[in-house]
């Protein structure tokens, strides 16, 4: 959340006082900028030692949730001409959540029945299907942080037994879902994901021409972003944890989809535009981001976990008294 909202608050004063964009107009082209891609930092942080692991998977969901959330509240009161900071529009948006909250549960409830009753082998895409009908009827129409009811079915789904009051568990049969089910699902959703974000990439990539990278002026705005970016993550890191363990965390900061799919969304909007903080700037910050990534993995030194390291030592032991046998 401090990572987050630094980097919005410092990026947009870049955007304000050195390009001269307006102030809603700076604060809502720095969001999308800001956020942690979780699309592709989770699948990237799989090397990682456990602690680190956790870290990247809470900070980037939690990016990207509270980043949307942020991005359409402050869109909403910018075309409203609204301050984006007041006490009226932060009550609403608390009200929002805790409303969504409620919303979620209750529909997690059923999507949870309907994964115990269903028998049928071909059952997660209606579910599925489900889901992405509750998440539009929460966005469209009841105008909610519908992002946070898909956050919370993964959360239950995966944690459902320990959840589950005991006073509730007689009346929620728990056993008629398996290990083999929660698989075939998570199988399911990793492969879709990976399958989205590769097409999105890859048609992000025919929208720019060759002419982006000829110009100068979006690598001196990006490099600048990226400066503000990883310096407010290096102090972080360094007052929060500060450990050997945890230096690769620094490199862990791309920026992807969710950035992509906000700062193209801006066009759709009754707001003021800038012609300076363009797609060519939204180029530089992705790649860059993502070599950055790269090349930390690649450098960092592969410590093993402490569980890990004793399982191959007391492997090692036993294979060596066989042999001596």
């Amino acid at each position: 959340f401090f990572i987050l909202v630094i980097n919005i608050v410092l990026v947009s004063i870049f955007f304000s006082e050195v390009i001269g964009l307006s102030y809603p107009t700076s604060v809502i082209y720095a969001i999308p900028l800001s956020i942690i891609s979780s699309a592709v930092a989770i699948p990237s942080a799989t090397g990682l030692i456990t602690k680190n692991k956790e870290f990247v998977v809470y900070e980037s969901t939690f990016s990207d949730i509270l980043g949307i959330m942020f991005f359409y509240y402050c869109i909403r009161q910018a075309e409203k001409g609204e301050s984006l900071i007041g006490i009226e529009p932060i009550i609403t948006l608390i009200g929002q959540i805790f409303l969504i909250i409620i919303i979620s549960i209750a529909i997690t409830y059923l999507l949870f029945q309907l994964i115990q009753r269903i028998e049928h082998h071909v059952k997660f895409f209606l579910i599925l299907a489900l889901l992405i009908l509750a998440y539009e009827i929460g966005k469209d129409f009841l105008k909610l942080p519908s992002l946070v009811l898909i956050f919370i079915f993964g959360i239950f789904l995966s944690n459902f037994a320990n959840l589950i009051p005991t006073s509730l568990k007689k009346y929620i049969k728990t056993d008629n879902v398996g290990k083999s089910d929660l698989h075939e699902f998570h199988l399911l959703t990793a492969e879709s994901t990976f399958l989205v974000r590769t097409f999105f990439f890859l048609f992000f990539g025919f929208s720019i021409p060759l002419e982006s990278f000829v110009e100068f002026e979006p690598y001196i705005i990006g490099a600048t972003v990226l400066l503000i970016m990883y310096g407010v993550r290096y102090f972080y890191l360094t007052l929060v944890i500060n450990d050997e363990d945890s230096k690769p965390l620094l490199y862990f900061s791309p920026r992807g989809l969710i950035t992509i799919l906000l700062f193209l969304s801006i066009s759709d909007y009754d707001i003021p535009k800038s012609n300076i903080v363009d797609e060519k700037v939204l180029l530089v910050i992705i790649i860059a981001s993502m070599l950055i990534m790269i090349q930390g993995s690649v450098n960092r030194k592969k410590k093993e976990d402490p569980e890990t390291e004793h399982q191959q030592s007391f492997t090692e032991i036993v294979d060596s008294q066989i042999e001596k046998k």
